[in-house]
């Protein structure tokens, strides 16, 4: 009786629960009705069991069903198409036999045409045993978020194309500023070696040095422009010797820390890696970038560069180059802008530095394309310190480099002058004795004038083309020393230029190419690369200068036998005509007379006492290698502080000790005591005379 009592007892509780039940699933079917989402589930066999409200009108709209007892209990087969379904039912399957939710997209057209973008997510549905009984899914309308997309992509694209546009504008602006400004600066040059008066030639300099100042800032606008394009693609992988790399930095460096009194130290651990593989070119941007940066902004203590390593394996290690300094430090609220282009710390009107803010700009771009870091840290009146870290290749050995020409500042005298000629006539003249035979090709006639004037008064032979096609046809004919050609020109560019004179020279058995230089009024970092791959020697920005001629003459004007009795007879005579120190160019190169004194100080107590003694011990102990070394040190010294025929000594002797004649080296070493003596006392009487 007691047990019977309690079930009867029982039976309003369970009353009670059918109808919590039955509420709970008026609230869940009211929450499924009232999702954004078409939801719906299907037994094991595609039939379906349940359709949300939202499912409903999209079923009504792409004229499937209009009613839910329209729908539930049929398979897909019996409410759409057979692609449409084949589709659906194969999705099905997928998530029933893996027993996992899958994703799709999916693209349906509604009754009135209108196509729509819909994400399904499909997903099991599970007994209570946790056995799979059919699927669930979700599908919701992404066509908006679609077009969104697209329309976020046009925006970009646009966006895209605008910069380009601007990059484009900016580019070509500045090069037909730059196509007159460098006629202005070659002028200028040329009056300044031709003015009679001291005050028309320095007039002439102030014009030339106004000139190369607005050259400057049209480079610093280029070099942005070209920042804007430089990404993985621009990189110019090569293999070679790290420590030869920062030696070189630091000795173009060291006339700059001499000047301010400076120390420069390179610290390098045995256990750094020598040769390496990366892109050359951008290390060295980004280091003497860096370098000038910390020197310019010290002004007095040390300046340091370090690097260290954190091997990844036997081939790959992160190199990291630090680069501390005593200087005047970067406030806390500006160290987070110094990579923005443009910007600086110290506006140019305050004076004290100048720049036009961009190096640094320049110095995160290449980082990042090279996959590094970099990280700056600073105390005010204290110093800064950047930490830039690089990711490179361990190699064994090194490439060989394309030679180029070594520019220098060297003060080689003019040939007798010959009579410059109209610019559209061929130049008929006779080669045999002339320094070099030189190809000048370009299209704007002020800068022709300047090179071949040049040209004629270094004692070359010139022909003049104002096109590609004209050149071509020249170099067919004639045997040149060198090219210079212009690479923006009106029928094709230098570029296909120097491709086509190759191959003709190739097709001719030419075992030694013509060199061609190219010159350019665009970002000299573009055009290097393209000149680099049409076989293009070396690109330089324009104008063309005294320097760069010399230096092209130097290494590629006319010394073979053939022109071996030419040569000898007008050595002797350029050595003895050389000044034993060219005070303009002095000042030139440093600035003012002031920094040209400071430094020829520096060299008479130091690099004429302690250096030249080491290198008449290396003489003495025939050590040619230290020799050599020490001697291209001391070479350094003489090409910033203008001392012109000492430098044209040590030239010599630099060269003799790659053959190792040991009595040609013994005859120009005693030419070279001599002239290091005449040039001591030279020094010391200038300094001692001149307020």
């Amino acid at each position: 009786m007691k047990q019977k009592r309690t079930k009867l007892n029982e039976q309003p509780d369970i009353k009670k629960e059918n109808i919590r039940l039955k509420h709970e699933v008026q609230k869940l079917m009211s929450l499924l009705d009232n999702l954004p989402g078409d939801i719906y589930w299907k037994d094991i066999n595609g039939v379906w069991l349940g359709v949300n409200n939202k499912g409903m009108a999209s079923l009504n709209t792409m004229n499937v069903a209009t009613k839910k007892s329209e729908v539930i209990g049929k398979n897909d087969y019996e409410l759409f198409t057979k692609e449409t379904a084949d589709r659906f039912r194969e999705n099905d399957k997928k998530v029933i036999e893996s027993e996992k939710p899958i994703s799709t997209e999916e693209r349906n057209t509604l009754k009135d045409g209108t196509i729509i973008e819909q994400l399904s997510v499909k997903s099991p549905l599970l007994d209570e045993d946790g056995k799979v009984v059919g699927i669930m899914g979700n599908t919701i309308d992404i066509t908006r978020l679609k077009k969104t997309e697209q329309e976020l992509k046009q925006a970009k694209e646009k966006a895209e194309a605008a910069n380009q546009a601007k990059s484009a504008f900016i580019a070509n602006m500045s090069h037909d500023i730059r196509t007159p400004l460098t006629g202005i600066v070659g002028l200028s040059e040329v009056l300044v070696d031709e003015a009679v008066k001291d005050e028309v030639k320095e007039y002439a300099k102030m014009l030339h040095l106004s000139g190369e100042q607005l050259l400057s800032l049209l480079n610093s606008v280029l070099d942005v422009v070209a920042s804007n394009n430089i990404d993985e693609d621009s990189l110019d992988t090569t293999t070679f010797s790290l420590r030869a790399l920062l030696s070189n930095i630091c000795e173009l460096e060291l006339p700059a820390t001499e000047l301010k009194n400076l120390e420069l130290s390179l610290k390098v651990n045995d256990d750094i890696p020598d040769v390496i593989s990366t892109d050359k070119g951008k290390i060295y941007r980004i280091l003497l970038n860096i370098l000038s940066n910390s020197i310019k902004f010290t002004d007095k203590g040390v300046i340091t560069l370090e690097v260290e390593q954190t091997p990844k394996n036997e081939k790959e290690t992160l190199l990291t180059f630090i680069v501390s300094d005593t200087g005047i430090g970067i406030p806390k609220t500006e160290i987070d802008k110094i990579f923005t282009p443009f910007y600086r710390v110290h506006p140019s009107y305050e004076g004290h530095y100048q720049g036009s803010g961009i190096g640094l700009h320049l110095v995160k771009k290449y980082v990042d394309v090279l996959g590094g870091t970099i990280e700056a840290k600073s105390i005010e009146s204290m110093g800064s310190r950047f930490v830039c870290t690089i990711p490179v290749e361990i190699s064994d050995t090194i490439e060989e480099d394309t030679p180029l020409p070594s520019y220098s500042h060297e003060n080689i005298p003019k040939s007798s002058l010959a009579p410059t000629t109209d610019i559209n006539q061929t130049v008929e003249q006779d080669n045999s004795n002339a320094v070099a035979h030189v190809l000048l090709v370009e299209d704007n006639p002020m800068a022709m004038q300047v090179a071949a004037s040049m040209c004629l008064k270094n004692g070359c032979t010139i022909q003049k083309a104002f096109n590609a096609s004209d050149a071509l046809t020249l170099f067919e004919k004639e045997h040149f020393d060198f090219v210079i050609s212009d690479i923006g020109l009106p029928d094709y560019s230098g570029f296909t230029l120097t491709q086509k004179m190759h191959e003709f020279e190739k097709d001719q058995g030419v075992e030694h190419l013509t060199p061609v230089i190219g010159l350019t009024a665009h970002a000299k970092q573009e055009a290097f690369l393209a000149g680099n791959q049409s076989g293009m020697l070396e690109v330089f920005e324009k104008p063309l200068t005294l320097a760069m001629l010399q230096g092209f003459l130097k290494a590629f004007g006319k010394t073979d036998s053939t022109n071996k009795e030419a040569s000898t007879k007008i050595a002797p005579q350029r050595m003895t005509e050389l000044p034993l120190l060219d005070v303009e160019l002095g000042i030139s190169q440093l600035g003012t007379l002031e920094d040209l004194k400071e430094m020829l100080s520096i060299m008479l107590t130091q690099s004429m006492v302690i250096t030249t003694a080491d290198i008449d011990t290396a003489f003495q102990t025939k050590d040619w290698k230290e020799f050599k070394k020490l001697v291209h040190k001391f070479k350094s010294s003489c090409l910033y502080c203008a001392t012109t025929k000492l430098l044209k000594h040590t030239q010599e002797l630099e060269k003799l000790t790659d053959a190792v004649n040991e009595s040609s080296i013994d005859e120009q070493y005693q030419a070279f005591q001599e002239c290091v003596a005449q040039t001591k006392l030279f020094i010391a009487s200038f300094l001692s005379s001149k307020a």
